[in-house]
């Protein structure tokens, strides 16, 4: 999986109702704003929301449900960036 080159979608385009709830499980903001990146063959996802204006969280989630690393970032892009740089660790 390359993560440098992800691939995002936002909430409203889930495939299964499965997903879409898995992703809104580690949504703490704004369903509206959530977006995933989450290759068919990953063991982790990606996703960013917008907390307030100019700050957008970024997660990284593990198959479990875990949120492996996470952060902020004044925009949605930066926090996009953000995320496909942290290490994916399949814990």
């Amino acid at each position: 999986m390359n993560h440098l080159d992800p691939t995002w979608h936002s909430f409203q385009c889930c495939a299964s109702a499965a997903q879409a709830a898995a992703f809104s499980e580690n949504c703490l903001f704004s369903l509206s704003t959530l977006e995933i990146d989450s290759p068919a063959d990953a063991t982790s996802f990606a996703l960013t929301e917008q907390e307030l204006p100019g700050i957008w969280r970024w997660a990284i989630v593990n198959a479990s449900g875990q949120v492996i690393d996470h952060g902020s970032e004044p925009t949605q892009a930066c926090a996009k960036l953000a995320s496909a740089r942290a290490p994916r660790l399949a814990v």
